[in-house]
């Protein structure tokens, strides 16, 4: 098939993709400079501040992307599907509920993305266990079906109406879609979904720890019969999950759709943990830049970089683990900075959602949790020290981060 020049896009899907967007932008522009009507200019500029045109040209271009790199689209909306309505959904719901409050939609999914993936992981684990996977789909049946159904819980479903500048959901939507090409030009030209003569040297072994999850817990060593898998599993274990709810393959999982809504996550949370944290919105896009293309100086070209693997872009899809770790990692940050902002005032059922994502950062990425741990003993130490006071709830934070990293170090 002939291949483009640009990051080896078939040419017809390139000219599809250009008609897209020219028919986008003619349609934008013949809305706002040719209407005018006032209620079109204001039903334009509310659907673009939404967040939800962005999201609706992301999802449409990176199903294109996927149909181009051999994913069928039924296949790809299946798994939307899912996502939305076997793990967003009912974590945001459930973190609603525990928070007590709602917030932007785009941070209350993201939020409750990882959320979800944390609970779909441990009701997976149990069902698995007793031979029943599928059993573990009640979770979010039920979820659904209870906040639908009971009046007290209807009220989630509410979001709180506060919106980011318009450019906000227009700069993270470009860098996702940035992340979509760039993951098409570098892993997905080279991983075909139909099978890959020379696939990077781990993935063979993802693949088989996924299928080990698919069959078998607790699991074990895929090549070593008897020796139980001593690594970081819970990534496996949601592939594993998915698969089991909609029929599609672990290969398809791993070399295509698994770690979408995870980049989506981790962009999503790392931005909003920053304008929280700094209270200006600009910093959002700019964290998630440091976040994706920072690496480390090297002015010697001669040799190696002096900390092997720094640029997070380079090892999302190559280590699923270290992307999973990253997203849940990003929800934790966020978490944390709700909590230790003076007007938070949020319930103390909070602490379930912390202890929650922080037990399942262990399990997806436990190398993560030192980094918690360095962040928490600061912010008792700086308290102590500027303020002669012990700060409880970064104590709290330290009482339940370092077990987690002993017992995942451990086991």
């Amino acid at each position: 098939m002939p291949r483009s020049l640009v990051f080896g896009i078939p040419n017809h899907i390139s000219i599809i993709i250009a008609i897209v967007v020219v028919v986008l932008a003619m349609t934008i522009w013949c809305l706002t400079f040719v209407s005018r009507a006032a209620w079109v200019h204001s039903a334009l500029r509310t659907t673009a501040s939404s967040g939800w045109l962005p999201a609706a040209i992301l999802a449409v271009f990176a199903t294109i992307v996927l149909a181009a790199y051999g994913t069928p689209i039924p296949q790809t909306a299946t798994f939307g599907a899912y996502v939305t309505f076997g793990i967003a959904l009912p974590g945001m719901l459930w973190l609603r509920l525990l928070r007590g409050r709602s917030a932007h939609l785009s941070e209350d999914l993201a939020l409750g993305l990882a959320v979800g993936y944390c609970i779909e992981i441990a009701t997976y684990i149990a069902a698995r266990a007793v031979g029943i996977p599928l059993l573990f789909l009640v979770w979010p049946i039920a979820t659904l079906a209870a906040f639908a159904g009971v009046p007290a819980l209807r009220r989630h479903w509410r979001g709180s109406g506060t919106r980011f500048p318009m450019w906000w959901s227009w700069s993270l939507a470009v860098m996702l879609g940035y992340l979509l090409i760039y993951s098409a030009g570098t892993f997905f030209v080279s991983h075909r979904v139909s099978g890959t003569d020379t696939p990077y040297v781990d993935m063979p072994y993802h693949l088989a720890l996924i299928s080990e999850l698919l069959h078998h817990m607790p699991p074990q060593i895929p090549y070593v019969s008897g020796v139980p898998l001593a690594y970081h599993w819970f990534f496996y274990a949601e592939a594993a999950a998915t698969s089991w709810a909609t029929g599609i393959e672990p290969v398809t999982l791993l070399y295509r759709l698994s770690g979408l809504p995870m980049f989506v996550a981790f962009v999503a949370l790392t931005a909003t943990a920053a304008q929280r944290l700094t209270g200006r919105s600009w910093t959002g896009p700019i964290a998630v830049a440091v976040a994706l293309f920072g690496t480390v100086a090297n002015p010697y070209r001669w040799v190696g970089s002096p900390v092997f693997d720094t640029q997070t872009l380079a090892l999302t899809w190559i280590s699923p683990t270290n992307l999973f770790g990253l997203a849940l990692f990003a929800a934790i940050l966020l978490a944390f900075i709700d909590l230790l902002q003076a007007d938070a005032n949020l319930p103390r059922r909070y602490w379930l959602v912390i202890a929650l994502l922080i037990s399942g950062c262990a399990g997806a990425k436990a190398s993560l949790l030192p980094l918690l741990i360095g962040g928490l003993t600061v912010v008792i130490a700086g308290v102590a020290v500027a303020r002669h006071r012990l700060h409880r709830t970064a104590v709290v934070g330290l009482t339940i981060a370092v077990p987690a990293f002993a017992l995942a170090a451990v086991v």
